[in-house]
């Protein structure tokens, strides 16, 4: 957008006054509106292609309260002077910091110094949630990664970058054909991801992957101590099946890293969830699904 442009319009023709850039990223800026403290506006780089305008139309129609108290879910397109839509309306979300921030110990230290094993589980059970309110709404996630989760002082969750969501509307699929391979379960490894339509299963092999890292303190599921010859990526451990921390662990050649747990501390019934999630049969059966982890 160009810096000039300091006012947009939204389909019914209400002007707002954009107000400081509170975050940007590859697709757009993210602007504070004058009038409407609650929410901000997201500026696209680029010319919307009638795709994307489609699916943020479809988005505002199929918003719900559970959607709007977990995500950042956008209530409607905003446009240029010309009428033409430039960007989207979604609630703003403040005074969190994104999940890695808690997992990681080091960034723990200073951003959630009162963290014990009960607030980790509670962060671990609102996002299920927050996964389950999607998938209840016919919604995939589809990119799921860390930078997409926030967290406060409560322990309760967000999901924000909810335009790259799949979303089904009225019998249309809109995609998402982006991915981060720490992420993505087995048998999508090494796939492009244009024209693939997601499935819940993909998301709760993401959200398995999201809550070993909050119970773990930050360390992977499938980092670990290769037996083999050569290195044995992350994304090829996952690929692989090769599990270090699971009963068949030492049969795909894999130990767990150095001085970490064993699984069982997470209890019988979190440690058969992490099993089903990460084998075979999570692929093939189904994983366990969002609501499980509550």
């Amino acid at each position: 957008m160009n810096a000039k442009v300091r006012e947009v319009f939204t389909l019914r023709g209400e002007a707002l006054k954009l107000g400081e850039i509170v975050g940007q990223g590859g697709e757009g800026a993210v602007y504070d509106l004058a009038a409407h403290k609650n929410h901000v506006a997201k500026i696209y780089h680029r010319p919307l292609e009638q795709q994307r305008i489609d699916k943020i139309r479809a988005m505002g129609k199929i918003k719900t309260d559970s959607l709007e108290k977990l995500t950042a879910w956008p209530t409607g397109l905003v446009c240029s002077k010309d009428s033409k839509p430039i960007g989207l309306i979604m609630p703003k979300i403040s005074g969190r910091k994104s999940i890695h921030h808690l997992y990681s110990p080091k960034s723990r230290r200073t951003d959630f110094q009162r963290v014990d094993w009960r607030f980790l589980t509670r962060v671990a059970a609102n996002t299920a949630r927050a996964f389950a309110a999607v998938h209840d709404n016919a919604c995939v996630i589809g990119d799921v990664n860390h930078g997409g989760v926030l967290v406060a002082q409560d322990a309760t969750v967000r999901l924000i970058d909810c335009d790259s969501f799949q979303v089904s509307y009225l019998g249309q699929q809109y995609l998402c054909e982006v991915g981060i391979e720490t992420f993505t379960p087995p048998d999508l490894q090494g796939r492009s991801f244009s024209g693939i339509v997601r499935t819940p299963n993909h998301d709760n092999f993401g959200l398995a992957v999201m809550v070993f890292l909050l119970l773990f303190t930050g360390k992977h599921p499938f980092a670990g101590r290769y037996a083999g010859t050569g290195d044995m990526p992350i994304s090829k451990a996952i690929e692989e099946y090769r599990f270090p921390y699971g009963a068949n662990a030492a049969a795909v050649e894999m130990a767990r890293p150095p001085s970490s747990p064993e699984l069982a501390i997470v209890g019988p019934r979190l440690a058969k969830m992490f099993e089903d999630a990460f084998s075979q049969r999570g692929t093939s059966a189904g994983r366990p699904v969002a609501r499980n982890w509550v």
